[in-house]
């Protein structure tokens, strides 16, 4: 279970089209997290990590109901590093095996992979 606390200051949205909470419970199934990044639109929340050694998983949750929208697992070892593209609609992760992947977050696709 990992649990993300919203950081001070943020508060609750009130103007976009949804509230978002102050605290989330995510089921994530992500063994060992080593990041996680808030998309830009402030929907949904990526989470990364693996089991090292064996493995990395990356998953997409949609904030407001803490609701799974999309989970990859990578092979080779963990993901330690993401980042959205500015329009939501892309996130990147790069590997401990030195691999790079743009994953199509509406799409559920890997869309290119740099070695």
């Amino acid at each position: 279970l990992f649990e993300w606390h919203m950081p001070d200051g943020l508060g609750t949205t009130t103007t976009t089209l949804f509230a978002t909470p102050s605290k989330a419970r995510f089921n994530s199934q992500v063994e060992r997290v080593f990041d996680l990044k808030r998309s830009p639109n402030q929907e949904w929340i990526a989470i990364a990590g693996g089991k090292p050694g064996e493995s990395g998983m990356l998953e997409v949750w949609r904030i407001r109901d803490q609701q799974l929208l999309h989970r990859w697992e990578l092979e080779g070892d963990v993901v330690y590093q993401i980042d959205w593209s500015g329009n939501n609609r892309r996130l990147a992760a790069a590997s401990a095996i030195g691999v790079c992947s743009v994953f199509d977050v509406e799409g559920k696709t890997e869309v290119v992979q740099y070695k």
